[in-house]
């Protein structure tokens, strides 16, 4: 279960830092 929530964390950081850059060029 353990890797199981490192890799939801991680793809979530990635998700995030996605958003943002979107967010970014949207402004």
């Amino acid at each position: 279960k353990l890797p199981e929530l490192l890799a939801y964390v991680n793809m979530d950081e990635e998700t995030m830092a996605q958003l943002q850059k979107k967010l970014l060029e949207f402004l």
